[in-house]
Formats: C-alpha cells, structure tokens, sequence
C-alpha cells in the first residue's frame, strides 16, 4: 500500500484483501492520496507505539513473575527445613511425622 511508480508517473495504491486475493485501487486526487498516506503513517505510528507499551508491561509481568517464583520458593524451602526440624519426613510427597523408634528413616 502506498506510492508507486508506473510509467514515469507516482501514483497512490490502497490495497485490500478480498478473500485470497489482494485488491488495488488507485487513488485519483493527489491532495487525497496525500492525506490518506499521512493518515495511515499515523496509524502505524500508534500502532507501533501500542506494540511497544505492551511488550513493556508484558516484561514487567514477567519480572514480577519471576521474582513471585522466588519467593514461593524461599517460602517453600524454609516450610521443608521447619518441619525436618520439627521430626517430620517425606513419604509419597505427604509429610508425616517419624515415629519414636524409628531414627533411620530419612
């Protein structure tokens, strides 16, 4: 979409898909084809502006995720450590407590 030069001349194209295929329409006036190109420019412009602001939050989330992780992760670890602490052990991804007699188990 846009200018193009055909038998010596600068010319202004809109293109549009219609289906499969892609349609061209010439657009007469110059003072038109001036505007409307202005007018798309813009709206790439913002466009790009938009795609560029939501790749900042989705990087920001990203880090604020990342960082969640992390804690969860402290959190978890020192959960494990307490209840070593406190005689318990992992069985079947339960947490059971030892038994009085039983020392070996780990």
């Amino acid at each position: 979409m846009g200018w193009e030069t055909r038998k010596g001349g600068c010319y202004y194209y809109t293109k549009e898909r219609i289906g499969s295929r892609v349609v061209s329409q010439y657009v007469r006036s110059l003072e038109t084809a001036v505007l409307l190109d202005s007018f798309r420019k813009e709206i790439r412009e913002e466009r790009e502006i938009e795609r560029a602001s939501k790749a900042a939050y989705r990087a920001e989330v990203e880090a604020l995720d990342a960082m969640s992780d992390e804690v969860f992760e402290m959190a978890q670890s020192l959960t494990n450590l307490t209840l070593i602490a406190l005689g318990f052990h992992r069985h079947k991804r339960t947490w059971r407590r030892k038994r009085d007699g039983d020392e070996t188990q780990t």
